[in-house]
């Protein structure tokens, strides 16, 4: 935590430059059709497990409480509803909305960070990331619902 602490501008470039990196992967695989279903499932599962690395050091540097981590442990109790309910595992079409708050998430992760962002603030972002977070995947576990008796 204190090597976070002392770099953390250091980290927080490091991070806008993952993110970055990350955008123009997909932008060129989509540019040269070479995009792919497992690409598409790799690309989440790592945006997945950014988001829980970023929250694990809001934790560890004292920013904020644990309850930050619900951000980051998000996908990995969603991935865990489907193990006990099967509806949950079909695949969800295209959504801005879902995309959109999974880059506000991060977004906001990474202000939540800024030194200059005081922990009251952090907590004000946090509470409404988290918020989204839930209609996002509260629309999404409504759409599995409905769809569930179309599965084979």
């Amino acid at each position: 935590p204190a090597f976070v602490s002392d770099y953390i501008y250091a980290f927080i470039a490091t991070a806008l430059t993952a993110l970055a990196l990350d955008g123009v992967d997909g932008w060129v695989a989509r540019r040269t059709d070479s995009s792919s279903a497992f690409g598409a499932r790799f690309d989440m599962e790592l945006d997945a497990f950014f988001i829980l690395m970023l929250c694990g050091v809001l934790v560890s540097i004292g920013k904020l409480g644990l309850f930050v981590l619900g951000i980051g442990m998000a996908r990995y109790l969603f991935v865990l509803a489907q193990r006990a309910f099967v509806w949950l595992a079909r695949d969800l079409p295209e959504s801005l909305f879902r995309k959109g708050v999974c880059v506000w998430q991060i977004a906001t992760l990474l202000i939540c960070l800024l030194p200059l962002v005081p922990a009251a603030t952090a907590h004000l972002l946090i509470i409404i990331a988290l918020l989204l977070l839930a209609l996002s995947f509260g629309r999404d576990v409504a759409w599995l619902y409905r769809q569930r008796d179309g599965m084979a």
